[in-house]
């Protein structure tokens, strides 16, 4: 258990700071092994494989897989419990002992129909939910959602009622829809809540002045967001006082409208989060408020929470004081737009760009050399930055995916970036100063068995890391530099990235290891993330002189899981799309570069159209007539005969064999016009595998038997193959083997 954190004055910066306790940990594996035999509660999410993937509330475990035998009767969304076991190479799977509470409720699927009854059969899971006929209304096989009977138990006959028909389930519009609503979420909110926001009038200013809020309508505010945003939750700005800056980070006061024990809180916990694809988003809150009230819209007097501080030329923050305001956008502004005004003089800006106006374009260019500030600040203590394009799903006017792009990050990204980690660092400061509870962002050390891996993999290009040093970010940010700097090594910065521990909530502060922080936490969005509103409510409290609010721990718990639930649901939608695209290359060769490399196979992503599929490791061995044994250290299949290298950052050229949407899979095979193939010839002459495994049939087959080491060794995952290793039939090598127990 972690001691609470102690608060210390650091006199050279005038500013307070973390003194966090080290704490000795355990390997990855002995961590995980410990688990073993012990029930875990959390929520399940029903993969199209066929599988659940378990997110235990305690947030100390990683995903754990659920067979099929285990998510008969469940759907995505439930809260269920589970012993934790671990199959024969040690990897965690769960054993259901039962539901604690049932999602959302809603469910979607096909419809059809017996003689006997007509059902839905639920997609995922498969499962029969009987339904009344609707007639003639909806077309058997056509997909429909469906309000599940909240009375129906796992293992007795479930019954709801068919709410919405959706259409064609080949229509890649339904499609989506069914994969969104399939994971348990609804587009929807309870007739309560909904009633709750509608009843909040507009902002009067001398009626909310008169409670103690400061004016701040005379300070020019600017939001700055995306093209298509619909929600603006802060507003920024700044004033010069001498050699310094006074800094305003003006978020929307979501905690007056949504407070402890209403219908609205109650559907803001149990979403926890916005969710956000390629062509909407379902928010947290309803609209009324999401894009009403608590949206900082140009023009309109709106409540916020502000922080004020004030920034010199180190970057560093003092007078840091937060307090409940009013404020007055003056201008609703892109990133593109920004941008412009960043790289030209306002006289060359077009008259539709706000920031032509005189007074909001010296403001953006003041914001500017104060984000500067508060950036090189950041990096020079260690922040980790990864400068990895976005990529993003590009849709027609009627939402059917076109084609994937890449969005790289802005100067302007960058600007309103560096206020918002600034504003939540000081009121994490703020909190802690006064020993006064809150939610904290914490990011923990990365683990270096991980950070090893990657650091042999970058040793093949020269590059030089040393794995001891995961607690310390700067090592690992001055890494990720080196890794940047060369076209070839470039895409380690994903691999580093994934060798990361996931940031997660707690009511306990760790700090902040991507961002070298000692003390952070999430204040600028409580309109899409429920933290936000839990730590605005903290801080009312304590202004209030009253206790803190209570279950701070189970909700930040709660938000965590649902964090992990959204961007598996987002990936999940993403894929599908990426699906729906790559139908149209089926048969086309392409570019592609290795993502992922495991060890049954390879994930490669198409250099020209940015999607991803899967290439087994038996398609190089056919393809190169060689043996690819995978090497986990260096995350690479090495040719045992020819010391041929496929690893992360590998190009191929592929052809696009398949695409099964249902599975979100896209197949590849390596394209016949692949330079330097090895001829077959010269393939098993005279050397041995360096390896005790089986190996491709054919004469080296015969070698490996005398040898004593024809065993198979294929079967993982619970998922059987052939006998061979190269993806041939090999009935000979199955014959007069008892069949091995399906994990």
């Amino acid at each position: 258990m972690r001691r609470k954190p102690k608060m210390s004055r650091n006199r050279n910066k005038g500013r307070s700071s973390v003194q966090r306790q080290r704490i000795p940990k355990k390997s990855p594996r002995e961590d995980l092994a410990s688990w073993v035999g012990q029930e875990v509660v959390g929520v399940v999410r029903l993969l199209p494989n066929g599988r659940g993937s378990f997110i235990a509330e305690n947030n100390q475990l990683p995903s754990i897989t659920l067979f099929e035998e285990e998510i008969g009767g469940l759907f995505s969304g439930d809260r269920i419990n589970i012993r934790i076991d671990a199959d024969r190479r040690g990897k965690l799977k769960g054993k259901l002992l039962g539901i604690v509470e049932r999602g959302a409720g809603l469910l979607v699927g096909t419809l059809q129909r017996s003689s006997k009854n007509t059902v839905v059969n639920t997609v995922p899971g498969n499962v029969h939910v009987v339904v009344e006929d609707p007639g003639s209304k909806i077309k058997e096989g056509h997909a429909v959602v469906v309000k599940l009977d909240p009375s129906q138990g796992r293992h007795r006959a479930v019954r709801g009622e068919i709410i919405e028909a959706l259409g064609p389930t080949n229509h890649p519009r339904v499609q989506v829809e069914m994969a969104i609503l399939g994971n348990g979420l609804s587009w929807g909110y309870p007739t309560a809540a909904v009633r709750e926001a509608e009843a909040f009038g507009d902002v009067e200013p001398a009626e909310v002045l008169r409670d103690g809020r400061r004016d701040l309508r005379d300070i020019l505010h600017v939001t700055i967001d995306g093209e298509d945003a619909r929600d603006f939750d802060d507003a920024v700005s700044c004033l010069a006082e001498g050699d310094n800056y006074r800094v305003w980070v003006s978020i929307a006061d979501v905690s007056h409208y949504v407070v402890t024990g209403t219908a609205l809180d109650d559907e803001a916990n149990r979403r926890a989060t916005s969710v956000y694809f390629p062509h909407k988003a379902i928010h947290m809150l309803p609209t009324e408020l999401s894009t009403g009230l608590c949206s900082l819209n140009p023009h309109l007097p709106r409540l916020s929470m502000t922080v004020e501080m004030l920034v010199d030329k180190r970057g560093l923050a003092s007078e840091v004081s937060v307090y409940p305001g009013l404020i007055q956008s003056g201008g609703r502004l892109t990133y593109n737009q920004v941008q412009l005004a960043l790289d030209n003089k306002r006289e060359n800006l077009s008259s539709d760009n706000p920031c032509s106006d005189e007074t909001i374009y010296c403001l953006v260019d003041e914001l500017s050399k104060v984000s500067r500030w508060i950036r090189r600040h950041r990096v020079k203590r260690g922040a980790v930055d990864f400068e990895l394009p976005e990529r993003k799903v590009e849709l027609d006017d009627e939402g059917t995916p076109l084609r994937i792009g890449e969005r790289s990050r802005l100067e302007a990204h960058r600007l309103i970036e560096d206020f918002m980690i600034a504003a939540n660092e000081a009121v994490a400061c703020y909190l802690l100063e006064r020993e006064w509870p809150g939610v904290y962002r914490i990011h923990e050390c990365p683990d270096s068995q991980r950070l090893a891996m990657v650091a042999k993999w970058a040793s093949i290009y020269g590059l030089k890391f040393d794995a001891k040093s995961n607690e310390s970010p700067k090592a690992v940010a001055q890494f990720a530099e080196q890794l940047g700097k060369d076209e070839r090594t470039s895409l380690g910065q994903v691999l580093l990235l994934r060798s990361m521990k996931q940031a997660k909530y707690s009511v306990e502060n760790v700090g902040h290891f991507g961002l070298a922080s000692e003390a952070y936490l999430h204040f600028t969005s409580p309109i899409r993330r429920y933290p936000d509103l839990l730590v605005h409510r903290s801080l009312k409290a304590l202004w209030a002189k009253e206790g803190p609010p209570k279950d701070l721990e189970e909700k930040a718990s709660h938000s965590s899981v649902q964090e992990r639930s959204a961007m598996l649901i987002e990936r999940d939608v993403t894929d599908l799309m990426a699906c729906q695209i790559a139908t149209h290359f089926v048969g086309e060769e392409m570019g592609a570069r290795v993502v992922t490399v495991l060890p049954k196979g390879v994930f490669v992503r198409s250099i020209e159209h940015l999607f991803e599929g899967y290439i087994s490791v038996e398609v190089f061995g056919d393809y190169y007539n060689e043996y690819f044994e995978f090497q986990e250290e260096s995350m690479m299949l090495l040719g045992q005969l020819t010391g041929r290298r496929i690893t992360f950052g590998t190009e191929v050229k592929v052809r696009l064999e398949g695409v099964n949407s249902v599975l979100r899979r896209i197949d590849f095979t390596l394209a016949d016009r692949l330079e330097n193939r090895r001829p077959k010839k010269a393939a098993i002459k005279g050397r041995k595998p360096l390896v005790k495994q089986k190996p491709p049939s054919g004469p080296w087959a015969e070698a490996m038997k005398k040898r004593g080491q024809g065993r198979d060794d294929s079967r993982e995952d619970g998922e059987g193959r052939s006998g061979s290793r190269n993806g041939r039939s090999g009935k000979k090598n199955r014959q007069g083997k008892k069949k091995r127990r399906r994990f």
